[in-house]
């Protein structure tokens, strides 16, 4: 080819576009899996969007769109495009169940049942739909129909640890403590290194009487994790209970130490403090708990009856005016826990006592 043929090839494809073979809607599309694929979801939401707009019948284009969406936190733009995918599907079980999960994601949970309930219409055999249903009726504080929305999931099977966890979760929200341990049990059992399950569990054995059970699942907790504070925390109140002061101290602050920001912690501490008459030790671990968290009740009632306990020592020492003043605060803790919606009864009927 001589040097003006050349020239002229090159002057043809630099001002002609036309000449230039454009990407097909394939290519484009091949393009926007690699980079989600590569968790590049920007990227791949700009190559879907211009496949959706090549091929506007074609269902998966809208559905990858909806999925880059929901990668990029973006579930209130992600919604409309499952919701075009669902309508271009002859199988829509897949976008159904994502436009479950963005409606969850907004808080929108009648919409989600709706869109978990029409994904389980699409496929009956699988078990998600009906797990995305108890999730959001849980949310809503439906635990009725989110209990039986989880064991439906664990019945059309394989169960999964999470169906049982959320399962028994809502049982403990209920507080159906006995029916809480069946399946935290089987949480555990699924996967025995499951921290928050033995976390709950021993809540729910605590609750349900069985103190020694509860050690257990508790102590369970701590080896698999040792760096989380709940675990060792609740140790402390239950050797609290258990009329063992010392190693309630000792848990308690082991928990501190994990996570000195987790106010449960310095509660317990304070409360086992309080058990041993170390009282300007125990007001100090209260005040850190309600400083730590301001809307904690528990925190609040619990700094309510160290205020009095310091009123009933300063009492026995003859001190009654300064026994006045820890009337006067105790008094405060009642007036917080009414501020936030807590039970006050006990804590008032103490400070009322002469």
């Amino acid at each position: 080819m001589t040097n003006l043929k050349l020239r002229l090839l090159i002057f043809i494809l630099l001002v002609c576009p036309a000449a230039v073979a454009a990407q097909t809607a394939t290519e484009v599309f091949d393009g926007a899996i690699g980079a989600f694929n590569a968790k590049n979801y920007s990227v791949a939401a700009e190559g879907f969007a211009k496949y959706t707009a090549m091929k506007p019948s074609d269902s998966s284009g809208f559905y990858n769109l909806g999925l880059c969406y929901t990668n990029l936190k973006r579930q209130a733009e992600a919604v409309p495009n499952f919701k075009k995918a669902i309508a271009l599907s002859t199988n829509y079980y897949k976008p159904a169940l994502q436009l479950g999960y963005a409606y969850l994601d907004l808080d929108k949970f009648s919409d989600a049942i709706t869109a978990f309930t029409s994904a389980a219409t699409a496929d009956p055999a699988k078990p998600d739909p009906h797990y995305g249903i108890g999730l959001a009726n849980r949310y809503a504080k439906n635990s009725a129909e989110a209990e039986k929305a989880f064991m439906k999931a664990i019945a059309v099977g394989p169960p999964r640890v999470s169906f049982y966890y959320q399962l028994a979760s809502t049982q403990y929200d209920a507080h159906k403590y006995k029916d809480a341990i069946i399946n935290y049990r089987e949480t555990v059992k699924l996967d025995p290194k499951h921290y928050s399950g033995w976390v709950y569990l021993g809540n729910s054995l605590d609750y349900d009487g069985q103190l020694a059970e509860a050690i257990k699942a508790y102590e369970t907790a701590v080896v698999i994790d040792p760096t989380k504070p709940e675990a060792a925390t609740e140790l402390a109140v239950l050797h609290l209970r258990n009329n063992k002061p010392q190693l309630c101290e000792t848990y308690a602050r082991k928990g501190i130490v994990l996570d000195p920001k987790y106010p449960g912690g310095h509660r317990t501490l304070g409360v086992c403090l309080r058990n041993l008459k170390r009282y300007p030790e125990a007001l100090s671990s209260g005040l850190e708990a309600v400083r730590l968290d301001g809307k904690y009740g528990e925190g609040y009632r619990a700094l309510g009856y160290t205020y009095l306990a310091m009123r009933n020592a300063e009492r026995v020492a003859k001190n009654n005016a300064k026994a006045g003043q820890y009337d006067a605060k105790a008094r405060e803790m009642v007036a917080k826990l009414k501020e936030l919606g807590e039970n006050s009864e006990l804590l008032e009927e103490a400070v009322n006592k002469p």
